[in-house]
């Protein structure tokens, strides 16, 4: 059964985009093709959150202390034009209006026998919107964004470079995969 409050506040099919708050991202997508430092990118993630984080230290850390110089131009020319491109397809993936769309991602809920399935351009979709930070945390579920991870400064370092690494590797795969999707 779904949640008629959740059906007037979202689009395009994922549980957690807020319309006005996906037109604005659209137009920043628009805006920023490229980008050409890290500084660029961690100012438009923190736009795409309302101001509510000014810094993102462990993305910072992860591409100045983590990265050689070849994989720093990677980051920033092939794999921000990738993430890019992916999340500009989530109205084709999901659906224009999350309202009636087949499309439409529901939330599982606890003790009720369902399931999802997804293609693994969806797969790639998602992971695009939640390394840019384009997804809202909502009441009903965990937090689907590394908003949290990106803005940790923590004795934790070590293990989140590590996550952030088998993400870089998981979209350095997808990117190979291009048009295979």
């Amino acid at each position: 059964m779904e949640n008629n409050n959740l059906n007037d506040i979202i689009r395009p099919g994922l549980p957690n985009f807020n319309e006005r708050k996906w037109d604005f991202i659209v137009q920043k997508l628009e805006q920023y093709k490229t980008i050409t430092s890290i500084d660029e990118l961690i100012e438009m993630i923190c736009s795409f959150n309302g101001g509510k984080v000014k810094k993102l230290p462990l993305l910072k850390s992860f591409y100045e202390d983590f990265l050689d110089e070849q994989k720093k131009e990677y980051f920033l020319k092939e794999l921000y034009v990738f993430l890019r491109k992916e999340v500009l397809k989530t109205n084709e993936l999901f659906g224009e209006s999350s309202q009636q769309s087949e499309n439409r991602i529901r939330i599982l809920k606890f003790n009720n026998c369902d399931r999802i399935q997804l293609t693994k351009a969806q797969v790639v979709c998602i992971l695009s919107n939640m390394f840019l930070c384009t997804t809202e945390k909502l009441e009903e579920m965990n937090d689907c964004s590394f908003l949290k991870i990106f803005s940790k400064d923590s004795v934790y370092l070590l293990t989140l470079l590590a996550k952030m690494k088998t993400f870089l590797n998981y979209f350095e795969r997808m990117i190979d995969l291009k048009g295979k999707l």
